[in-house]
């Protein structure tokens, strides 16, 4: 057994780097699980594959030194002067010999197959697990189950919305954030050379600070070689983009304090890596920077629960919020999320839960024959036999895109998505709108009240194509009545000023979106 003493250290090693590199989730319904094991079977096999090997061809030279001893032995014993009965038995003890290498051998490569038959096995398990549970957790199993994973509610945007300044409505979209913050950055000679701002997916987060909408972003290093010189410190700030000033600050933290945990890190600071250590089995959602009610900097990662079979109905069931400074990690349920922290869901997972909702509700079929009472959120196309059900700008953050399907709204506190909703079987004009709370997924769905087109057009923006930039609208209740107002961006040169214009469709000037 001593020849496979090799192999399974190597095999251990192997693997633990895998794991380390890889950081899945130790749970079945993540894919990753699945892709794990599949490799781990793969590295393994391979592994023990080769003494087995070495078995063989060792087999085969021991065969060609058996065939050469019996001829030279056959030979000797026509020479020899031994008595019948010495050759009998120096034959049978060679005989003796001969079958004990060969059961070795066989037992050898019995071994073999048993383990080639569990290794098969195991990936005949992972493979049907992946097929067959990717198969049996989509739509058309559990078209029902995908149209209640959000909990829908009517509501009348006059009561459920106080009525707000339009002085206040935030313009500063994501794109324009960015720009704010890598000037601010470039400012600070001190910084700029060794830090820049994340601009990642999970940067630039909306949230709400002081009752103003603000986005936030934690700082990077600028590359490789500055993380290097500068990790044993960690990150000494953050910016926030204020959405309605558009005022732009770098907050440096306390004396002492620096950032050691974020996605800009590596080995065991990395933020992934750091929280998979504590919580092995959970399955991680896109985490995002924000800040508490003092300017803290935090992690909030959202842990995912595949509500349908194995792998579908992708939902979030609690958050790590993660001290940026300490590392300190805590994992909340979603009713005992902390009122600051204003992103648990992200803008994507909802979205794409309010498409199940306005496809699925009246059966998976219907979402392509028929369509009675099928929904589709602003920014997707409606489904068909012959196309895709997603648009490709369904996922699109309202930053990159002025046909995007969403926007924010900060409101009492919290961070809202909102969208529009149309007819699968009408033309592009709305017949609602949508606000979902990205902390607690609460949504409410507002029923226009007049035969009347309105809002979606607006988001073309005011102005010369050639000079504006149209955004998603904002939407914003005056006069007891909702009103989508257009946002549209100045195109700029390089150097120029970043400004946004806003135009209010208030009654007297545009088109009236009652709730």
């Amino acid at each position: 057994m001593k020849k496979y003493g090799i192999p399974a250290i190597l095999s251990i090693i192997i693997i633990a780097i895998l794991y380390y590199a890889t950081i899945p989730a130790m749970n079945i319904h993540s894919t990753a699980f699945w892709w794990f094991v599949i490799y781990c079977v793969i590295i393994v096999t391979v592994l023990f594959a080769i003494p087995r090997a070495s078995d063989g061809v060792s087999g085969m030279i021991l065969d060609i030194q058996d065939f050469f001893e019996d001829l030279g032995d056959t030979l000797k014993a026509g020479t020899a002067r031994k008595t019948p009965e010495e050759r009998e038995a120096a034959k049978a003890q060679k005989a003796a010999e001969k079958a004990a290498k060969k059961a070795d051998r066989e037992a050898g490569r019995a071994r073999g197959k048993a383990g080639l038959l569990v290794s098969g096995g195991i990936l005949a398990v992972c493979a049907l697990a992946l097929v067959v549970g990717g198969f049996i957790s989509g739509p058309f199993f559990n078209a029902k189950s995908y149209s209640q994973l959000l909990d829908v509610q009517n509501g009348e945007f006059a009561e459920d919305i106080a009525e707000i300044s339009m002085s206040s409505v935030p313009v500063v979209d994501r794109s324009t954030a960015v720009r704010l913050g890598s000037r601010t950055i470039g400012e600070m000679s001190d910084l700029v050379s060794q830090y820049a701002v994340d601009e990642s997916s999970s940067a630039y987060t909306q949230i709400s600070y002081k009752g103003a909408p603000y986005r936030v972003s934690s700082l990077k290093y600028a590359d490789i070689i500055k993380w290097i010189t500068n990790t044993r410190n960690g990150l000494p700030g953050y910016v926030t983009v204020n959405m309605v000033t558009q005022e732009t600050q770098l907050v440096r933290l306390p004396e002492g304090q620096y950032m050691h945990y974020s996605t800009a890190e590596h080995f065991n600071n990395y933020l992934y890596r750091h929280v998979r250590f504590q919580f092995p089995t959970k399955i991680f959602g896109e985490a995002a920077f924000e800040i508490d009610d003092s300017g803290h900097p935090y992690w909030i990662v959202p842990t995912v629960n595949y509500r349908i079979m194995l792998f579908g109905g992708k939902d979030y069931d609690g958050a790590i919020l993660v001290d940026a400074v300490t590392g300190e990690s805590t994992f909340y349920t979603l009713a005992d999320v902390p009122q600051w922290c204003d992103k648990v869901f992200s803008a994507d997972l909802v979205y794409d839960q309010l498409g199940s909702y306005g496809k699925y509700r009246s059966g998976f079929w219907n979402s392509l024959i028929g369509q009675s009472g099928v929904l589709v959120p602003t920014g997707s196309s409606a489904p068909s036999l012959f196309s895709s059900s997603e648009s490709s700008d369904s996922n699109t953050d309202p930053s990159t895109s002025s046909t995007s399907g969403y926007n924010y709204l900060a409101i009492d506190d919290d961070v809202y998505m909102y969208t529009g909703m149309t007819s699968a079987n009408s033309d592009e004009s709305l017949v609602g709108f949508v606000l979902i709370n990205l902390r607690t997924k609460a949504t409410t769905y507002y029923t226009r009240r007049r035969d009347r087109d309105f809002g979606h057009a607006l988001c073309r923006g005011p102005g010369p194509a050639d000079e504006l930039r149209g955004h998603q609208p904002a939407a914003a209740q005056h006069r007891q009545q909702a009103h989508l107002l257009p946002v549209a961006q100045r195109r700029c040169g390089p150097g120029e000023d970043v400004r946004l214009h806003r135009r209010a469709a208030l009654p007297d000037r545009g088109r009236r979106l009652h709730g």
